[in-house]
């Protein structure tokens, strides 16, 4: 079976539906990472009680077909959210991410690598099908409060034979409409530039833990933020390989208190927290970490990022601060 989740996306140029079909919300680049001499990776998850090693290929995993397809639009059309807004982050960020684990903290990326790279981080948070899921059910809420917030704007240049609302006019909207403003959101949301030149201009680490005794394992969810990550002590870090870990920090400061720990105990948490954070799947080379994946996939409850953003933008909608 090819299908993994759930579905959605937008309009545009006329494209290959077959091509688009498989819509990857983790990368096949970054599952790469972990995949062995024969292009294959282990992917664990607990379909029903028992966890599960079972070998993939990395494009056979982390995605769902049509998961940003665009609901009640034509084929040549449903699946240009993938082709012309994920996949361009993508491959930015694959370049970044070859460089990074080639050179290290030395890599000389260009601006386009590094707000690529910057670009997945933050993607990587929204894109799950869990967070289209949850995005779906906000949304009423969330052009609510944007209608409501618009009404005296619409007041000002409504016809009589317009809908006597804003909130009216909005639900009357078909669903291509809906459908292209539901997407426009997570687009914005991912490509906010107030959060993009923040982590662009952190301080970037990559750190080799090659010669620690365990491998590092990623997940479907393998970004951690820690401490707040506009705090002195804040920072982003996710394993870019078994024995490349990477870390952006607010701070030179928290960089070197970073630097500074055991690299079996910066293993050791960072694996712990990448596997309990999961979602669906860990991902490894081998399976010498199984004990551990066992006894702690998908442990956390996570806040997700996705819907911290919403709950704050419709804060902000009904507080007036912005329409």
């Amino acid at each position: 079976m090819e299908e993994n989740d759930s579905q959605k996306a937008k309009s545009g140029p006329r494209l290959n539906p077959q091509a688009s079909k498989r819509h990857h919300y983790i990368p096949e680049f970054y599952t790469r990472s972990w995949a062995r001499a024969d292009g294959t990776l282990i992917q664990w998850s607990r379909p029903y009680q028992i966890v599960v090693p079972q070998t993939v290929h990395p494009k056979a995993t982390g995605f769902v077909n049509h998961l940003y397809a665009l609901c009640d639009f034509p084929p040549e059309a449903a699946h240009v959210i993938e082709d012309a807004f994920f996949k361009p982050i993508d491959t930015n960020a694959a370049d970044a991410v070859a460089l990074l684990k080639r050179h290290g903290t030395r890599a000389n990326l260009n601006e386009r690598l590094r707000y690529g790279w910057t670009e997945l981080l933050i993607s990587l948070e929204m894109r799950t099908p869990e967070d289209l899921t949850l995005l779906r059910k906000l949304w009423p809420d969330l052009m609510t409060a944007w209608a409501l917030a618009r009404e005296p704007h619409y007041q000002s240049f409504r016809l009589e034979t317009d809908p006597p609302t804003y909130v009216e006019y909005h639900a009357g909207l078909p669903t291509q409409e809906q459908e292209k403003l539901l997407f426009h959101t997570l687009m914005t949301l991912i490509e906010n530039r107030e959060l993009s030149d923040f982590i662009a201009n952190m301080f970037w680490t990559v750190i080799d833990t090659s010669w620690a005794s365990a491998p590092l394992l990623t997940s479907d969810r393998p970004v951690v933020r820690s401490n707040g990550i506009r705090t002195p002590f804040g920072n982003i870090a996710i394993p870019l390989s078994p024995t490349k870990l990477f870390v952006a920090t607010h701070t030179i400061g928290a960089r070197t208190a970073i630097l500074a720990r055991p690299i079996e105990d910066l293993v050791q948490q960072m694996n712990l927290t990448v596997v309990r954070g999961a979602q669906k799947y860990v991902y490894s080379s081998d399976e010498s970490l199984r004990q551990l994946i066992v006894q702690n996939i998908g442990a956390a409850i996570v806040d997700r990022q996705l819907q911290i953003s919403i709950l704050r933008h419709i804060e902000a909608l009904k507080s007036g601060k912005y329409s």
